[in-house]
């Protein structure tokens, strides 16, 4: 089932104009909003699991953030955004990988996901 996964999404972000796409956002205010709420400090670890070509990592990092991680299972869709990012000082980490089989090697103080999870409907996801 991963590889068809991983095909559709390799397959989307390669093909469609993702600012058409029903799940873009130009400034993702509710994510930023809910983030802003925990009250992190700039250094504790963000991770965006199932990223896409979200500007979510854009606005954070411009807030200050310094340990962000974008977990997508699209290389390409990560690609985009080190392309859209490559002048930063800071960079995000970029992690291509279904969520299923991820494994932090850090703590992670923030979760953060926006549509991935309500997809997960197979036995044992």
């Amino acid at each position: 089932m991963e590889a068809t996964l991983e095909n559709h999404w390799e397959t989307v972000y390669q093909t469609k104009d993702t600012t058409k796409v029903g799940w873009h956002q130009t400034k993702p205010q509710i994510s930023l909003d809910f983030i802003g709420k925990a009250k992190l400090a700039k250094d504790e670890a963000i991770l965006d699991v199932g990223g896409g070509d979200s500007k979510l990592v854009d606005y954070l990092l411009a807030d200050g953030f310094q340990d962000i991680t974008v977990l997508d299972i699209s290389e390409a869709a990560l690609e985009m955004i080190k392309h859209r990012l490559k002048e930063r000082q800071v960079q995000a980490k970029f992690v291509v990988s279904n969520i299923l089989g991820f494994h932090p090697i850090e703590k992670i103080s923030l979760w953060h996901y926006r549509a991935v999870f309500h997809s997960l409907n197979g036995k044992g996801e």
